[in-house]
């Protein structure tokens, strides 16, 4: 039998975990990705500007490959620019419907915000020359976690969430777990 101490406000309850069917999980994007595209848009064009080149606009399309790709890693547990389904950079993109002269991918794992992943981007020499591509001129930009749905013993429900617990039916600070998987795809549409 294994147990879990949940911090709730005021009080602390023992979540007893035997017997707990396995969660569902769920990727958790929204404000996650949508709230962080304008912050890090600025840290890509600032970075970009320092080294003479054109600012990089969103591309809905890469964006929406982006995100399904940072999705679709966080669901599979997998750190791969090749796909579990086997799929490549190329092959995501264009079934989002981008046309391309040119396509770069950067993928991160596990940083906290998108500063330490444009850091980390920016320290490592193949991703830096992505970011540096004076040919690109769009992006796309996903960021996903991953969040557990609520399995059900007959007297708790845990929400697999990291931090979150359901008890008498009753949900409690509950949010995303696992670490953030990063994904942006700079291109030239076209050709």
């Amino acid at each position: 039998m294994r147990g879990l101490t949940c911090s709730l406000p005021g009080w602390v309850v023992i979540c007893v975990l035997a017997g707990l069917s396995p969660a569902r999980a769920a990727c958790v994007d929204g404000d996650t990705s949508r709230g962080l595209q304008k912050s890090f848009e600025g840290l890509l064009n600032s970075f970009r500007t320092v080294y003479d080149l054109s600012a990089v606009r969103v591309d809905g399309r890469l964006d929406a490959a982006s995100r399904d790709y940072a999705c679709a890693m966080a669901e599979a547990g997998h750190f791969d620019h090749t796909g579990p389904d086997g799929r490549q950079p190329a092959d995501r993109a264009l079934a989002a419907g981008f046309r391309f002269c040119s396509l770069g991918e950067n993928l991160g794992m596990g940083h906290p915000d998108e500063t330490a992943v444009m850091n980390g981007w920016i320290e490592s020499a193949g991703h830096r020359s992505n970011l540096l591509d004076p040919g690109h001129q769009v992006y796309g930009f996903g960021v996903m976690q991953l969040m557990g749905e609520a399995a059900d013993d007959g007297s708790q429900r845990l929400a697999e969430l990291g931090r979150g617990v359901v008890s008498g039916g009753e949900l409690r600070e509950t949010g995303p777990t696992g670490p953030r998987y990063w994904v942006l795809m700079l291109g030239v549409p076209g050709c």
